[in-house]
């Protein structure tokens, strides 16, 4: 149907009006994988706000490639150092960082810090400094996410410093925002705290509530309180089911169960901790696409839950999966795949390879070296398991100069380090995307 320009234009019209049906059409599926493809045969193409409007809908749908076309177009359609140029600006940027996948050699984190620093120089401008608009643009650039806490944290404390003007709603994104950036930072105390403060500022029965929950539950993990973590992350599955008439996300309930399974695979409910990440999985697969980043973390995390429960193959596999999703779209000089190789380091070494452990461990080492600040903990959590498996080799001389905080044995301590580096990473960092979305 497509052969020529004026099927191609017809195509596009009828994809163009069911996409304006919304939930009515039958074409849902048609609409996602063809709208991005087929929108610049017709006259929509040449206005903005249809094409914003187009790009929020894939982006809805986790299509975050197909719609930075749509991004971009917009932001060609918008006249320069206005308004709408900032806000067009800042919807690419959102683009980048949700997805971070590699493109042209470049991190997508670097193109969003790029946009959104553009766009809070015209804030600055025509707003000024401590206008709430230019407070939340520079709260919104992705310093953690590229690995710069030191300017991420600079430029939080700013905002929260002028936070006066402020809503409330957008002032709780900004303490949400900064928890998290502690969070990555090792400070899990500090992080907690705020978001306990949180969860106590937020309306009952309200999306905002559920999202404080679940990153209650993410953080408890992160400390090693299990229970704690099971009740936030139940409660907050319980809390959903009284805002599903206004708000559903499938991408949010799946983060609330992948971490869920967690917990329950950390306190020995094996049966019921697979059960809980097959919803987990089914949810992801269900909202988004094979080229969506994060799907590597997220299989590093299913293995874990697998590995707990004794079924090394089928965690072995999830091993390989992330390996290859990391690096295929994210890149080997970045520390995600780090996670993933240090979950196949585990399993190397509970097959008695232990000298395969060691060269994966310290390939990983040396990549978190070049892409971290130093002594971030997860260079710490690495160095760690490196000293441990060099004194199980006999190299104790390799591990001189490793301070070591734990005196548990190898696979205690390597089980407990791993799964503190590499579990909730995913589920924190995709409620965080629910709460940078600004749900009503």
């Amino acid at each position: 149907f497509c052969v020529d320009k004026k099927g191609h234009q017809r195509l596009g019209e009828f994809i163009w009006n069911e996409f304006q049906r919304s939930t009515q059409t039958d074409w849902q599926k048609q609409v996602i994988d063809w709208l991005a493809y087929l929108l610049p045969s017709i006259d929509p193409w040449i206005d903005a706000n249809s094409v914003s409007k187009a790009a929020t809908f894939l982006e809805s749908h986790r299509r975050f490639m197909s719609a930075r076309s749509l991004r971009r177009q917009a932001l060609k359609l918008q006249k320069p150092d206005t308004e709408a140029q900032a806000d067009a600006l800042e919807a690419l940027a959102a683009n980048y960082t949700e997805s971070a996948i590699g493109d042209q050699g470049r991190s997508n984190f670097d193109h969003s810090i790029e946009l959104l620093g553009a766009a809070w120089n015209l804030r600055k401008r025509y707003l000024g400094e401590n206008h709430p608009q230019t407070l939340m643009t520079l709260a919104k650039i992705p310093y953690g996410e590229a690995g710069l806490y030191t300017e991420g944290l600079q430029a939080l404390e700013y905002v929260l410093k002028n936070a006066e003007a402020l809503p409330p709603k957008e002032l709780r994104k900004v303490q949400a925002h900064h928890a998290y950036y502690l969070y990555e930072n090792g400070e899990f105390e500090a992080s907690r705290e705020i978001y306990r403060q949180l969860l106590q500022s937020c309306e009952p029965g309200t999306v905002e509530r559920v999202i404080a929950l679940s990153l209650l539950g993410f953080i408890e993990y992160e400390l090693g309180h299990w229970e704690a973590s099971k009740f936030f992350s139940e409660q907050a599955l319980k809390d959903l089911d009284s805002v599903t008439a206004e708000f559903s996300s499938t991408h949010l309930i799946a983060t609330i169960h992948l971490n869920l399974s967690m917990s329950m695979s950390s306190l020995g409910i094996h049966d019921q901790a697979l059960k809980t990440t097959e919803l987990a999985q089914a949810g992801f697969a269900e909202s988004m696409d094979d080229s969506y980043p994060w799907w590597g973390a997220i299989w590093v995390d299913i293995g874990l839950v697998y590995l707990a429960a004794s079924k090394d193959d089928a965690a072995s596999q999830h091993a390989d999966k992330a390996a290859m999703v990391s690096e295929s779209l994210i890149g080997d000089k970045h520390f995600e795949p780090t996670c993933a190789w240090m979950l196949q380091a585990w399993i190397k070494l509970r097959n008695g390879d232990g000298n395969g452990a060691q060269q994966i461990i310290e390939k990983s080492l040396h990549v978190r070296k070049q892409t971290l600040p130093p002594a971030h903990w997860r260079i710490l959590t690495c160095q760690e398991n490196l000293a441990h498996i060099y004194r199980l080799l006999g190299q104790t001389n390799q591990s001189d100069g490793i301070a070591l905080r734990w005196d548990e044995e190898l696979s205690d301590h390597f089980a407990f380090t791993l799964s503190m580096e590499a579990a909730t990473r995913i589920s924190c960092r995709m409620a965080m995307a629910s709460w940078r979305a600004g749900h009503k």
